[in-house]
């Protein structure tokens, strides 16, 4: 998997690219956790390019969301695929985290 961090004012997006899966979580656990360090408290999560997900990835979401939500942050998602949509309503993911159809929507959002 691939990660790509960008930056608009205030807020950061991170933009994954492949399968999260439990040989690639770890990268992303290792951003969320330099964002924490830093105090970033806003981030979108795009997740157009991802095409699958395991419970790996599920468990980097959660532990993260708890933790940008102790510092006063907020995770949101954007462009899920259907698959990947589909696990994050199975998992009851969805009402733990905002999901927004773009990346405009979700970078909104967080303003």
């Amino acid at each position: 998997m691939e990660i790509k961090k960008a930056e608009q004012h205030d807020i950061v997006v991170l933009e994954l690219h492949g399968r999260l899966d439990t040989a690639t979580a770890t990268a992303l656990e290792h951003e969320f956790t330099q964002l924490v360090a830093g105090s970033r408290t806003k981030i979108v999560v795009d997740f157009a390019e991802v095409v699958f997900m395991s419970s790996s990835g599920l468990r980097t979401l959660l532990l993260a969301g708890r933790q940008i939500k102790n510092i006063g942050g907020k995770i949101v998602l954007c462009a899920l695929q259907e698959q990947v949509k589909n696990i994050f309503e199975v998992a009851g993911f969805s009402m733990l985290f905002e999901a927004f159809a773009t990346k405009a929507q979700a970078i909104e959002a967080l303003r």
